[in-house]
């Protein structure tokens, strides 16, 4: 296991904590570890990114656990600590999640030179090359955010967040501390998941919050009985799934009608069919979207997303979410909105 993959693994499952630790010191160990993930992982992702170019993915999803973890925890610490260390990462985030995007879309141009006909060759392969070139500034971005937190810049926000931990008699253990911060994340991806589910930034939106939801659990987990936990994670793993490729496919199609809109507008002359190659080519992935979509909401609906956020805050002890027991109906009007 490379360096890169100890760090974001090692962030994930915190197998040392128990319902009845005492949440001051269960929330300072899970930053701790999530927030050294990603100290770790910076650096990496400019020294490391040629041997190893999943390092980017590996940041890019430490930063979005660290991000949960101080959005779950953060009655234990300072608020204005909470504050700057979430804005620190944010930026690392976005830096990460351009270069990501990046590898994603040449992965999937990339796939399509094995099966395209001679027509559409000259379109993906413009696409692809110009993809490279967003990656390499892309990159750059990368270098920057890590040079501004270079050496023990971000693990001394850190510590600074670490040591304002504090306790608070209503918050006793770390079961305690997820009956009162479940809720707060649940609330937001119940919310999406009714709102009409065939346009797609509700779905971006349902996608971004039960993510958050789900590296919550994680350090949540033990909570939870062991079958129960397993279940309402890989329900959550499910959704992101279905979820994944409707984004991947709207961006590839965003990204395509930018190429095409640069070359039509380019007076070298030498464009020829390209902006036609590029526009048929962003055709093919809305309609893989579209189609993606149209399938998602009457999935959706036997999926039972209020269900399992009823499940997950019976687990905990806490109350159900206001108007739960309407979901269903809810949710299947939405769906065919």
């Amino acid at each position: 296991m490379t360096a890169a993959q100890s760090a974001v693994t090692k962030g994930k499952w915190i197998e040392t904590l128990t319902p009845q630790m005492a949440a001051v010191n269960a929330s300072r160990h899970i930053l701790e570890i999530r927030l050294g993930a990603v100290c770790d992982l910076l650096p990496l992702a400019v020294r490391a990114v040629r041997e190893d170019p999943k390092v980017i993915k590996r940041l890019r999803v430490a930063t979005r656990r660290a991000e949960a973890a101080l959005i779950a925890l953060a009655p234990c610490f300072k608020k204005s600590r909470c504050a700057k260390l979430r804005k620190d990462l944010r930026h690392i985030r976005r830096a990460a999640g351009h270069a990501r995007i990046c590898d994603v879309h040449a992965e999937a141009f990339a796939a399509h030179l094995n099966t395209c006909t001679d027509a559409e060759r000259p379109a993906i392969e413009y696409a692809l090359a110009r993809t490279f070139e967003d990656r390499g500034i892309a990159q750059q971005a990368v270098n920057d955010v890590a040079h501004r937190h270079r050496g023990p810049r971000l693990r001394s926000t850190c510590q600074k967040l670490l040591k304002s931990a504090k306790s608070r008699p209503a918050l006793k253990t770390l079961v305690d501390l997820a009956k009162e911060s479940l809720p707060v994340l649940i609330a937001p991806a119940y919310a999406a998941s009714n709102e009409p589910l065939l346009k797609l930034e509700n779905l971006h939106e349902l996608r971004r919050k039960s993510k958050r939801l789900r590296y919550s659990l994680e350090f949540f987990r033990c909570c939870f009985s062991p079958t129960v936990h397993h279940d309402l994670y890989q329900q959550i793993e499910l959704l992101q799934e279905r979820l994944g490729p409707i984004n991947d496919a709207d961006e590839l199609a965003k990204r395509l009608h930018d190429y095409e809109h640069s070359v039509a507008t380019d007076d070298a002359g030498t464009k020829g069919d390209l902006p036609q190659g590029l526009a048929q080519l962003a055709r093919c992935f809305e309609a893989k979207r579209d189609a993606d979509v149209q399938s998602f909401a009457p999935w959706f609906v036997e999926f039972q997303f209020g269900r399992m956020c009823r499940d997950i805050m019976n687990q905990v002890g806490t109350a159900e979410l206001e108007g739960e027991s309407d979901a269903g109906d809810l949710q299947s009007k939405r769906a065919s909105a």
